[in-house]
């Protein structure tokens, strides 16, 4: 159970994020984390499940908090050096926002706006390190966490895309290669590929059957059963009401798009990323026994299934 105040034990331990008041209220403390990676349909999550009458999530994703307080060497994101105290003061809707919520349940669902569950999106929070980690399960040891997994290839490449073509405002023509694999090979975009790293971290650091893993493909295949499965994972109501947005992407319309040069390119730098998602992809099929839920102990036995099969047939 999420404690009501920063307890004293609590308070000892934390290093890395900041705390003004020794006292400080927890009720606002995220009881879960979406927590991307950048372009894996963790947007499309966010805006359905803020609109459940059952879930608080701020009106916009991305706050980085928990990144800007990493250790320098591992920080993620820069931000103005804010406390823990500003963050929650923060994490509430505004009376004109509450308000809105609640009209916009009574006529979608005939009920009031009630959050069980709170929670924040950053894409950055896939790649916390351990430290940060730790301390957010000090300060709430029954925090949950959602990632989504794409296909490395197509994840790196709509970053990409979004990076050095639509914020530019540039074609891929004009886009130097140089320029495309510094960019593929700086830190963030081989780390936000590790998928591997990225729950076996997670699901170390949170209790059991806390973290919970969806996949793309099911945004664009079958995106209601992938909501009552994070549903269910939540402990909200579910069911076809609180399905409000679709993402019409066509099947394979991203890895199509990317120059033949670059496909090359990036296959061959994550080859082993490809082949541990490939590996994850088969566990998350739903109407399984773990429709999402992953384990450190399946973590493990797919990290080194593909290792020995590098060993042997190198990938």
């Amino acid at each position: 159970m999420k404690p009501r105040r920063l307890t004293k034990e609590a308070r000892s331990y934390i290093r890395y994020i900041p705390v003004e008041n020794p006292r400080l209220s927890l009720k606002r403390f995220p009881d879960f984390f979406l927590a991307g990676p950048h372009r894996t349909g963790a947007t499309w999550l966010h805006q359905n499940l803020k609109r459940h009458p059952q879930i608080f999530l701020p009106r916009m994703s991305d706050r980085h908090f928990f990144s800007s307080v990493a250790p320098s060497s591992k920080r993620r994101h820069s931000t103005s050096r804010q406390t823990l105290d500003d963050y929650l003061w923060r994490m509430k809707d505004s009376r004109l926002k509450w308000l809105s919520k609640q009209c916009d349940s009574l006529i979608t669902h005939q009920s009031f706006y009630r959050p069980k569950c709170r929670g924040e999106a950053s894409a950055t929070y896939a790649s916390l390190p351990e430290e940060i980690i730790d301390e957010i399960t000090l300060l709430n040891p029954d925090v949950k966490c959602i990632v989504m997994l794409r296909h490395p290839v197509e994840r790196a490449w709509s970053d990409a895309v979004t990076h050095l073509l639509n914020r530019t405002r540039r074609s891929v023509a004009e886009v130097p290669p140089a320029e495309f694999t510094q960019f593929f090979h700086s830190r963030e975009q081989l780390d936000e590929a590790n998928y591997v790293q990225v729950l076996d971290t997670w699901s170390r650091l949170l209790k059991p059957g806390h973290l919970f893993a969806g996949l793309f493909d099911h945004i664009t295949g079958k995106p209601a059963e992938l909501l009552r499965a994070v549903h269910e994972f939540l402990g909200v109501r579910s069911g076809n009401e609180y399905f409000h947005f679709r993402m019409r992407v066509p099947p394979d319309a991203f890895m199509k798009s990317i120059p033949g040069y670059l496909r090359d390119y990036l296959f061959k730098l994550l080859e082993r990323e490809c082949a541990y998602y490939e590996r994850l992809k088969d566990d998350l099929n739903f109407g399984g026994t773990e429709s999402g839920i992953l384990t450190p102990g399946r973590i493990r036995q797919i990290f080194y299934s593909v290792s020995l099969m590098a060993i042997i047939t190198p990938l």
